[in-house]
């Protein structure tokens, strides 16, 4: 239950932190971009925010990872 709690704890961080990074790109958006990756991860890119939206998803994965385990764990404290 407490490795769950933790796992849930991560990955409420990270959402708010992807939430912070996305509404800092929309409040910035980029004058020019290129079809393929679109405005928005231009604009990302462009305002040097990448290594911190990769680090908020590996952190949100991280946490589901953990919640995942921990739901499907056979021996139950």
């Amino acid at each position: 239950m407490k490795k769950a709690m933790i796992g849930g704890f991560l990955a409420l961080c990270a959402a708010i932190g992807n939430s912070a990074v996305f509404l800092t790109a929309g409040n910035n958006m980029a004058d020019s971009w290129s079809v393929p990756p679109g405005r928005l991860l231009c604009t990302i890119r462009g305002l040097g925010l990448t290594p911190l939206l990769l680090f908020f998803c590996l952190l949100l994965l991280l946490g589901l990872l953990i919640m995942g385990r921990e739901f499907f764990r056979k021996d139950k404290d």
